[in-house]
């Protein structure tokens, strides 16, 4: 049965107002960075970005944690000290667009900034067992169609990107001195299944019969641990780009909708040549004009998100 076109609407109305602020994109110092979204249905969807910056006391006061962790345990005072020359950034992408993935991407917002706060209280770090504590918390309260791919990652002032990938696509790094897409080893893009998927090999709780759980458990088993793969950014210019499977699968105007051959596809000959002809250009005058060639040259048909990070 479907659904009133006028409750259809105030169900969107309903979420537009409640709908995640991204926050303030990091300042770190010798390092140029900007991202968006741009959603297939306007400002609903499911691609989403969340930004860290440490320094601008807009989501966390860092010295006051620091001051406190001095207090309380040395370690964490130290760890939190690193995250003065640094920057984080989320970049999810839930299942599907619209209603329900808006509804899924506003629960990870709220659960990650959370979780955040609280290994920067107990820990001074972000790491990995809070991913793996997200996709259990998911895991067990969702669906087999309802999951989110998630990349985190950290930029550092002297050009290193660490990141952990869940069922994300992998990042671009562009050189350049050599104008090209560079190949990434295996090793520095290590991932896992996305988030709710199925839960860890090693997670405490992984036997839980509560919810969905069993059900997923039985059906695909258990998942790796997330690793922390790192990039490097080492020359002037050099940039990397964050992004949802909404630009890989983007597909260029009048091409043959049945046909898979590279040629139909933007990415990443066609990100490629974007990218070698702003070279010149700030990160945030790379972006739209990326935004400018999803618009002019291809067919949007998922939510996009992308983001560029950019040594100065």
């Amino acid at each position: 049965m479907q659904k009133d076109p006028f409750e259809i609407r105030r169900e969107e109305n309903q979420i537009r107002m409640t709908l995640p602020n991204s926050g303030e994109i990091p300042h770190v110092g010798g390092i140029d960075i900007y991202g968006e979204e741009i959603q297939l249905n306007g400002e609903i969807g499911g691609d989403h970005i969340i930004w860290l910056d440490f320094n601008s006391k807009k989501r966390f006061d860092l010295e006051r944690r620091i001051d406190d962790a001095k207090r309380r345990d040395q370690k964490v005072a130290d760890n939190l000290m690193q995250y003065l020359r640094r920057g984080g950034m989320s970049l999810s992408d839930a299942s599907g667009h619209g209603i329900a993935a808006a509804k899924l991407t506003s629960r990870y917002h709220d659960a990650f900034l959370t979780s955040v706060s609280d290994f920067l209280y107990y820990e001074g770090r972000i790491t990995i067992p809070l991913f793996e504590n997200l996709n259990m918390r998911f895991c067990s309260s969702v669906d087999l169609e309802n999951t989110i791919t998630v990349l985190y990652g950290e930029i550092i002032n002297d050009g290193t990107f660490r990141y952990i990938s869940a069922g994300h696509p992998t990042p671009v790094i562009f050189s350049s001195e050599y104008n090209r897409i560079m190949d990434i080893h295996p090793e520095r893009s290590k991932t896992s299944q996305p988030i709710g998927w199925v839960p860890s090999e090693d997670h405490l709780d992984r036997d839980i019969q509560f919810g969905p759980v069993p059900e997923k458990r039985k059906i695909f088993g258990l998942k790796k641990r997330y690793q922390v793969n790192e990039l490097k950014l080492l020359n002037k210019g050099d940039l990397i780009v964050l992004y949802t499977d909404g630009l890989s699968e983007l597909r260029l105007k009048d091409t043959d909708p049945d046909s898979e051959s590279p040629n139909v596809y933007y990415f990443p000959s066609g990100l490629q040549d974007r990218l070698i002809a702003s070279k010149l250009l700030s990160a945030r005058e790379t972006f739209f004009a990326i935004k400018k060639d999803i618009f002019d040259l291809c067919t949007q048909t998922d939510d996009i998100a992308y983001i560029i990070i950019k040594r100065e």
